[in-house]
């Protein structure tokens, strides 16, 4: 059996996003190799909990890897975290090549970014880098509470990552190096100048299917429309908003209801613009739901209505396979997670366009039952065939013996 180093950053069985999916593609090479981990000393206690409720369950050996004191004392929470996980990469690296040499292949697991060099090339040995990606750079049109210093830093973020793929020499040598890149999205390869022929799409995001009983039965009325994510300008939940204002004044007389699950910086903006539209019996936003609840709140929910700008999208996995049907932006991100026959795309343009198509759209599904119905049949055999996470690991299989 080979043995495979993973490095991850962020893991963990108790969330979701990055630490998710790292935990749950690593835990699907244990199916096929064995595995040792090379993580944060601060995912320790959400690992070792983990192993202690399911002592029989522990196929990876783990290792926690951190910066001397010295090195990261101007560390707080999330500032400076991209040059601590930049410096994390390369300090992890040369402890693998000083102590650990023995591998047959080794994994760069996460962060998910394809602006970031991974530095397991020193190890000497084949590696993996992925799944990587990037978000795109925000349409300031699609963004009415964006402000000066908002503007500047999303320019800012951009102009950072160009000068990463375009100028750092670690990032040449990881992409050339590297026997296997994942990218996230069909954008990854032409703006991180990795090589066609060992780039593969490769969504990050899965999901677990829940249990047949579990799901739900769409009603017609009150329709239960759903958005989740973090409240953040990415995320397109001003969109989401208006869209729901639009749809309600052009239908008085429907019940329909928008719940928003997720917490962030746009909280309070979002609040003042549900109540300048009147709109505080209508919409609900619901914070610190455990990633353990969110089986239950996906279930009451009869549409997914998430116009967001980001490269992929967890949620949208996990939202197909509670057969919701899904409203999105037509890009790629959400837009190439999903189909035709599960999802209305809408067109990428500025925000009162946009909001009306996503407003268009949620009256389209409101008055046609029978299209949700289909849709959702749909969304549930999407998630099954393409982002249930035992499939995305059979799939991972085959592309590690292919390309490594």
């Amino acid at each position: 059996m080979k043995h495979i180093a993973v490095t991850a950053y962020a893991i963990s069985p108790f969330k979701g996003s990055e630490d998710g999916t790292a935990w749950n593609l690593t835990m699907q090479l244990a199916n096929y190799y064995s595995i040792t981990l090379y993580t944060r000393k601060n995912n320790r206690e959400d690992l070792e909990r983990y192993f202690s409720m399911h002592p029989s369950s522990n196929p990876i050996q783990v290792y926690y890897v951190d910066l001397p004191f010295w090195m990261r004392w101007w560390k707080r929470k999330s500032r400076g975290a991209l040059l601590y996980f930049y410096l994390w990469q390369m300090a992890t690296a040369l402890h693998i090549r000083k102590n650990r040499n023995d591998y047959t292949l080794l994994f760069n697991l996460n962060f998910h970014s394809d602006w970031t060099a991974s530095f397991l090339w020193l190890v000497g040995k084949p590696w993996v880098w992925g799944p990587v990606g990037h978000h795109p750079k925000m349409k300031s049109s699609l963004h009415p509470e964006m402000n000066w210093k908002s503007f500047i830093l999303n320019e800012l973020t951009w102009f950072t990552k160009k000068l990463f793929w375009n100028l750092d020499p670690f990032h040449r040598i990881a992409r050339n190096s590297a026997s296997l890149i994942l990218a996230v999205n069909s954008s990854v390869a032409r703006h991180a100048h990795f090589q066609q022929q060992k780039t593969v799409l490769f969504p990050a995001v899965g999901c677990h299917l829940p249990n047949k009983e579990k799901i739900p039965i769409h009603h017609t009325a009150p329709l239960e429309i759903l958005s989740v994510g973090r409240l953040v300008p990415l995320k397109g939940f001003m969109l989401t908003v208006e869209a729901f204002s639009l749809f309600i004044n052009k239908n008085p007389n429907l019940e329909a209801h928008l719940t928003l699950v997720g917490k962030g910086p746009l909280e309070n903006a979002l609040r003042n613009f549900i109540r300048e539209r009147k709109l505080e019996n209508k919409i609900t936003i619901t914070s610190d739901i455990p990633f353990s609840e969110m089986d239950t709140i996906y279930s009451k929910a009869d549409v997914f209505l998430f116009p967001s700008q980001e490269g992929a999208g967890m949620v949208i996995p996990e939202a197909l396979a509670h057969g919701l049907p899904i409203i999105c932006l037509n890009n790629e991100g959400p837009g190439e997670l999903t189909s035709e026959h599960t999802a209305i795309r809408v067109p990428m343009s500025d925000f009162n366009t946009c909001t009306q198509a996503l407003a268009k759209a949620l009256e389209d599904l409101a008055s046609n039952p029978d299209k949700r119905k289909k849709m959702a049949e749909q969304a549930s055999l999407q998630a099954q065939q393409q982002h249930e996470w035992n499939q995305k690991g059979r799939y991972l299989h085959q592309l590690i013996e292919s390309y490594a």
